[in-house]
């Protein structure tokens, strides 16, 4: 390593010299400091868009020259986990031709917690790999998580075959990719897709956990399949069924322009269908953590963007007039001024 040479101490050194740099390094501070930070003149106000920090983003090794069955199904695990980046690219060389083109990794996420070991792998000696994982939680394709059990467990079965290169690759698996707590907290957010009340005077937020990347992508894919079960028969949809999206997907401009490209039921949407569905979009897409989106213009097969003839427009996350309610002895019940108040001709729900 190279140093730069020092000057030497003592003889012909000018002793005003340090003092007077200083003098204008404080000097250039005081003239900067108050160029940025103004101390008078009149209030002005701007937009200000705010987003989230960016993500660490993970990277996987391709499968090792004469890899061994145990690091296989290890590099596979790892390269699963962080597949979002590459949309799965790197995994799928794991796998035999035929398991890579069947496999569909976004079907399910399985979250195992930060203590506990993770996941197990046990070769067996018929070729098949047993993987033990615990579970915090699953996630489905649109983003809908279930909270799992205290100790609860998987295991998962993977079927390994040699290559005509003498190289082990997987052959059977599941449509499941395991996540630990921690990746999971980082490469996904929760993201409310909305819906309409019965009556189509609100939206109703339905909360989903979906990839920071293609946020969007992944949050209109999550409106089109419609609400989750619980939700379902208190609000309805915009979205015609047999809806999915176009070729060009979703894409935001540089003006923060959300444009989806819609195909399939859509393009038979009906005028009261179509309002409500860019009504939707445009709550949804418009809340998008990390994305800045400002308005939302969607069209179907091709056709000329949509153009909304409603004449109220549905209102967003109203707070409840009434509440909260729980479960109090298999009975629904309000709290009102900090007392839990029994709900009048409510059933009796049972226990369990």
């Amino acid at each position: 390593m190279s140093t730069s040479p020092r000057r030497p101490r003592g003889r012909g050194r000018r002793p005003g010299r340090p003092l007077g740099a200083l003098l204008a390094v404080l000097g250039l501070l005081v003239v900067t400091g108050c160029a940025t930070i103004p101390t008078d003149g009149p209030v002005r106000t701007g937009d200000v868009v705010l987003s989230n920090p960016g993500f660490a983003v993970p990277l996987a090794d391709d499968p090792p020259q004469d890899g061994t069955q145990q690091q296989i199904v290890s590099g596979f695990l790892l390269a699963g986990a962080a597949g979002l980046s590459d949309e799965f690219t790197v995994a799928r060389k794991f796998l035999t031709s035929s398991a890579a083109t069947a496999w569909d990794p976004v079907a399910r996420v399985l979250v195992y917690p930060l203590l506990g070991g993770g996941p197990e792998i046990t070769i067996g000696s018929d070729g098949t790999a047993v993987v033990d994982v615990p579970v915090q939680g699953s996630l489905d394709r649109t983003g809908v998580y279930i909270e799992a059990p205290p100790g609860a467990h998987e295991q998962l079965q993977l079927t390994l075959t040699q290559t005509s290169d003498e190289q082990w690759r997987i052959s059977g698996l599941d449509d499941v990719v395991l996540i630990s707590a921690s990746d999971f907290d980082n490469e996904y957010r929760a993201v409310p897709i909305y819906f309409a009340s019965m009556d189509g005077s609100q939206l109703v937020p339905d909360l989903r956990w979906l990839p920071v990347s293609k946020a969007a992508v992944y949050a209109v894919r999550a409106m089109l399949a419609g609400p989750s079960a619980w939700l379902r028969d208190a609000v309805r949809t915009g979205v015609p069924e047999g809806s999915r999206l176009g070729p060009q997907s979703v894409t935001i401009t540089a003006d923060r322009v959300a444009i989806v490209d819609l195909a399939g039921g859509a393009a038979g949407a009906d005028e009261e269908q179509r309002n409500l569905l860019l009504a939707q979009l445009t709550a949804t897409l418009e809340r998008l953590p990390g994305t800045a989106v400002s308005s939302v213009v969607a069209s179907a097969a091709g056709g000329l963007p949509w153009v909304s003839t409603a004449t109220t427009t549905p209102v967003r996350d109203v707070a409840p007039t009434t509440g909260p309610y729980a479960l109090a002895d298999g009975a629904l019940v309000e709290l009102v001024n900090s007392t839990l108040t029994p709900v009048v001709g409510a059933a009796v729900l049972p226990e369990g």
